[in-house]
């Protein structure tokens, strides 16, 4: 079998007489001869000597409590590391609990020349919000409203995570009512569309009002419904 003319080179070479075993009559092993002669190599053939010892630095995990409304909406805020460094975190639309931010080149120092700075890696912790709630996309809202208003009914202002609207209130609505303001929950983000709102009614009787109660004590409603008649209950 013919041998390699890189193989006759390299054994020619002062490196390769070291395997040549003219003393002892050893013979080379060819995985050391071939390591000799690509050593200082990387993959594509170029020399490794360049930034030799450099190393990247290590991700560092950090925690970013998050408004609900900032979640909702996307908002930049800053965050305060344990070094004394500060970072502008900028927070999507539509980021949920738990998700993690990679900001590039602010984890831990890299180490030798030209060794990169890891990644900071920031789980966002959202706090509650004493109103909205979000299920998905969807935003959800118990909506106090007075007796005179789900009597009656007519337009009120409703909040939402953009900002107030007016909605219209059916006349006669219960508690319990729900209503939808169609794309005013979380907004729209990448290829997902905006959410909804949903608005549940809570009827608010409020404080003592003598005219109310005198009313209500000569008042002979032209239907006599019983509101618990589907509990099997008899008055």
């Amino acid at each position: 079998m013919r041998r390699s003319s890189a193989y006759h080179t390299h054994a020619d070479s002062d490196a390769g007489r070291r395997y040549a075993g003219a003393d002892n009559g050893e013979v080379p092993d060819i995985s050391d001869i071939f390591a000799s002669m690509f050593a200082g190599r990387g993959a594509n053939g170029r020399s490794r000597t360049a930034g030799r010892g450099a190393m990247r630095g290590e991700d560092q995990h950090f925690s970013l409590a998050a408004a609900f409304l900032d979640a909702v909406n996307g908002a930049t805020t800053r965050l305060t590391l344990p070094d004394g460094r500060t970072l502008d975190v900028k927070i999507p639309p539509a980021t949920t609990e738990g998700d993690i931010l990679r900001l590039r080149g602010q984890g831990g120092e890299g180490s030798g020349a030209g060794g990169l700075r890891g990644d900071a890696l920031i789980a966002i912790h959202i706090t509650a919000h004493p109103y909205f709630h979000r299920d998905g996309a969807d935003i959800r809202l118990d909506l106090p409203v007075s007796l005179k208003e789900a009597a009656l009914g007519g337009f009120i202002e409703v909040p939402t995570p953009a900002g107030p609207v007016r909605m219209r209130i059916p006349q006669g609505s219960d508690s319990q009512t729900q209503l939808r303001l169609r794309g005013r929950g979380v907004p729209a983000h990448g290829m997902l569309p905006a959410g909804d709102l949903t608005a549940t009614l809570r009827v608010m009787i409020g404080k003592p009002d003598a005219a109310l109660e005198a009313f209500l004590r000569s008042w002979e409603p032209a239907v006599d419904a019983d509101p618990r008649q589907t509990m099997g209950m008899e008055r």
